[in-house]
């Protein structure tokens, strides 16, 4: 019975809470595996690296739209990064592994934005697909971070996690969102390992394109489609105009017309998620990382 569950931003940020009430052992001590969880970057990260998405403020990415200087604000996210950090080093967090693949990662996106900058200069393409692909590459930094440091931690407290990256940084491959997940999964024996997933999918047709910051959901929903699971969960801020306890419930997905809790969080995956979703029975459910664990939202 495989669970697909996602940790949004804000939830990521209480990491304990998630190690004590998302039931990853039985009672009698052993692991529960045949999960996969989606993983949003660390709320407050990705404002820093495209924009605030409430006030606006210019993040990493107007800095390089505006031909200024990146590089400072993006060790300055580097720093940010690290400092995060120190907050789960009591839940087994190992610092210097933590520190050494934000280093490596940031470095290698600073190399790529370098090349597309000096591209956008000489004003021989399309600035559009150049800001994209720029845009993307920042995105994925804090997806693949808080992928890093999940997995880290689930390793350091006796459980075989597996980090699939789907940022696509180490390869170039030119697979659609849709291929890049199945060649991620295709020998990974979710029956021996945690699947750990960046919520950001590189692929040629550009997720952020049409979903922009979205992107997240729209990961989940092609997942969804590709493992069909029993059953799904997903965390989600108390910021919905809707009060967050009323978020902890459970749904049937049956219909072409899901029965989802209506939010601007759930567009993407409505607009996203293929007709064959609908094909099989999914027991769906939403809590907030301050939701009281209930039966909606219990691993069976």
């Amino acid at each position: 019975m495989l669970t697909l569950e996602k940790i949004d931003g804000t939830s990521m940020r209480a990491l304990d809470r998630i190690l004590r009430d998302f039931q990853f052992f039985t009672e009698s001590g052993e692991v529960i595996y045949n999960r996969v969880f989606v993983v949003s970057a660390f709320a407050g990260v990705t404002d820093l690296l495209l924009e605030n998405k409430k006030t606006g403020e210019p993040g990493v990415y107007h800095r390089f739209a505006q031909y200024n200087d990146f590089q400072a604000p993006l060790d300055g996210v580097t720093t940010r990064l690290k400092e995060i950090h120190q907050a789960y080093e009591p839940l087994g967090l190992d610092l210097a592994a933590a520190d050494r693949f934000v280093t490596q990662r940031v470095a290698e996106a600073q190399a790529f934005l370098a090349s597309l900058a000096n591209v956008l200069a000489s004003g021989y393409v399309s600035a559009e697909s150049i800001l994209l692909a720029a845009r993307e590459i920042l995105a994925s930094i804090g997806e693949a971070h808080a992928g890093f440091v999940f997995t880290n931690v689930l390793q350091r407290n006796g459980m075989a996690a597996t980090f699939l990256d789907l940022s696509g940084f180490h390869d170039h491959g030119l697979y659609t969102i849709d291929e890049r997940i199945a060649h991620a999964f295709k020998d990974l024996d979710l029956g021996q390992t945690i699947g750990v997933v960046t919520g950001y999918t590189k692929g040629v047709e550009g997720i952020m394109r049409e979903f922009d910051r979205g992107y997240s959901e729209v990961t989940f929903s092609k997942i969804a489609v590709a493992l069909k699971p029993s059953s799904t969960r997903s965390t989600t801020s108390p910021r919905p105009t809707r009060p967050w306890w009323a978020w902890s419930t459970a749904c049937r997905w049956s219909s072409p017309t899901t029965r989802w809790p209506t939010s601007w969080r759930t567009w993407a995956w409505r607009r996203s998620t293929p007709r064959p979703a609908s094909r099989w029975r999914c027991t769906a459910s939403t809590c907030g990382s301050r939701t009281p664990l209930n039966p909606a939202t219990r691993v069976p």
